[in-house]
């Protein structure tokens, strides 16, 4: 809730504004001392609607820093002197020629029993958050009327026994001179005519507003004042006059009561009441000791507020890396869990140590084959064995399984189906035959063809052997000698099983 505090030259009233505005007492009358006992509230907004303030567009050169700063506090004592109540705003800078600095200078001037009214806030200590000027607020409210670029807003209220006339002059929404006049009800026609044309004046001298066109007016009035200035609407040479209801346009302008019981002032309060920033457009130096505490607070403020944006900018920042570490060990975890199954298949370290890793593979490889085509090891083996029994010349040495030569990508299960299984046997005969080399050849020969005689083996072969194992070959010299008598009578034999072991 906010206490605002509207001060009119006959018309004083004091406002809550929440998310309506409720009006607490009025004064109708000239401007006096505020009845300071009705205001509960430490901090009060004021709103200045006053026939005293006066508004000047001055054209500057174009400066930065210091020397702007000089030439705009020397133009301001030019214009207003030693004045109290001065607010300086840029408008920019003109579009063509030297591109001059447009500022608007307004006052509030000879304002005695304002500055009474703030003094007596101030000796019983209520802080006077701003002043606010009631035509810097109404350019926010052209916004909701048909559009209107440049042109003069007449705002038509009553105030106490008179008539206000706020008539204020924007271009590009920015207010560029108002003037307030107090006319008295009953010849309103008359004097609005007077007073419109005394503005137009004004604006030709001040403005420099081109003569040669028709002023466009919109007059935004109460209900009651529409039908006067309808009759007004051809009346006046050279304006083209456009009369607006105010009540009409009250859900556009952010009026959340009756329309019927809108009014200028308590449309300027419920604006003032809505504003997160507020930013005086006067102050005094009654003001001074309250706006540096509201300056101190606002720093306060705003540094707890950072520290609060920052506590949850790291708060949010630590639940997302707690999230990421929080999916980032779930996916170590099944990663650990994978590594452990595979563990478990892979055989012992007693079992691995003296054994190369390509003995491993080819091991690893040969089980794969083997659990793909559903065979039994040992009953792959038993014809070999069988024929083994039937030759005691003959011992085994060991025996070693052909590893397949295949890309990674041909892993899959389909790939083990129709290739052969290999394994290549070392043989060594017996102490009596290796002095006969010849009869070993033969004794192997008489092995492989028992061996290829089983069922579930396709081939066997002699892959390594001491003499030459092709039928022609003749040994006579030194290999007639190497035939009579060799000390490593090992022959290696390759058995490949078929498709069709005869065991599935």
């Amino acid at each position: 809730m906010r206490a605002v505090l509207y001060l009119g030259n006959r018309f004083q009233a004091l406002f809550e504004a929440r998310r309506k505005v409720r009006q607490i007492w009025e004064h109708r009358g000239p401007l006096a001392e505020v009845e300071v006992s009705q205001i509960k509230a430490r901090h009060v907004l004021v709103v200045a609607d006053l026939i005293e303030e006066e508004y000047r567009l001055e054209h500057l050169p174009h400066l930065t820093g210091s020397d702007h700063r000089a030439l705009v506090a020397r133009k301001r004592r030019q214009i207003f002197q030693d004045e109290p109540f001065v607010a300086v705003t840029k408008l920019g800078r003109e579009a063509q020629g030297r591109r001059d600095d447009l500022l608007l200078f307004s006052a509030i001037r000879d304002s005695g029993a304002f500055n009474r009214c703030l003094k007596k806030l101030a000796e019983h200590e209520i802080d006077v958050q701003g002043i606010w000027s009631l035509p810097r607020l109404s350019q926010d409210w052209c916004k909701a009327f048909p559009a209107l670029s440049e042109g003069l807003w007449v705002w038509v209220y009553s105030m106490a026994d008179r008539v206000a006339l706020r008539q204020s002059y924007c271009r590009n929404g920015k207010v560029l001179f108002s003037r307030l006049s107090l006319v008295a009800e009953t010849d309103l026609t008359r004097e609005a005519m007077e007073e419109m044309d005394r503005t137009y004046r004004y604006l030709v001298r001040l403005l420099r507003i081109p003569t040669d066109q028709v002023l466009k007016v919109n007059v935004v009035c109460l209900p009651e004042f529409v039908p006067v200035f309808q009759e007004l609407a051809g009346e006046i040479p050279g304006f083209e006059l456009r009369p607006l209801d105010l009540s009409e346009y009250a859900a556009k302008l952010g009026w959340r009561g009756d329309p019927s019981r809108i009014s200028v002032p308590a449309l300027a309060v419920a604006n003032l009441g809505r504003r997160w920033l507020l930013v005086s457009h006067y102050q005094n130096h009654w003001q001074r000791r309250f706006q540096r505490q509201r300056r101190l607070r606002l720093a306060l403020y705003g540094a707890t507020a950072a520290m609060v944006l920052t506590s949850c900018a790291y708060g949010a920042y630590a639940w997302q890396e707690g999230r990421r570490l929080k999916q980032e060990m779930q996916r170590l975890h099944k990663q650990n869990a994978t590594l452990g199954k595979l563990l478990e298949q892979q055989p012992g370290i007693g079992s691995i140590q003296g054994y190369d890793p390509w003995q491993i593979e080819t091991a690893m490889d040969l089980k794969q084959q083997l659990d793909t085509r559903r065979i039994d090891p040992e009953k792959l083996l038993a014809p070999v064995g069988a024929v083994l029994a039937r030759f005691p010349g003959l011992a085994l040495k060991s025996l070693a399984w052909q590893r397949r030569p295949f890309q990674e990508e041909s892993m899959a299960a389909d790939a083990f189906v129709g290739e052969p299984i290999e394994m290549t046997l070392d043989l060594r005969v017996s102490e009596i035959s290796q002095g006969h080399l010849r009869q070993a050849v033969d004794e192997i020969r008489r092995f492989i063809g028992q061996v290829e005689k089983m069922p579930g083996i396709e081939t066997a072969a002699i892959v390594k052997s001491p003499l030459p194992t092709h039928p022609e070959s003749t040994v006579s010299g030194e290999a007639g000698l190497l035939a009579s008598f060799h000390q490593d009578a090992t022959f290696k034999v390759m058995v490949r099983f078929g498709e069709k072991t005869g065991v599935d």
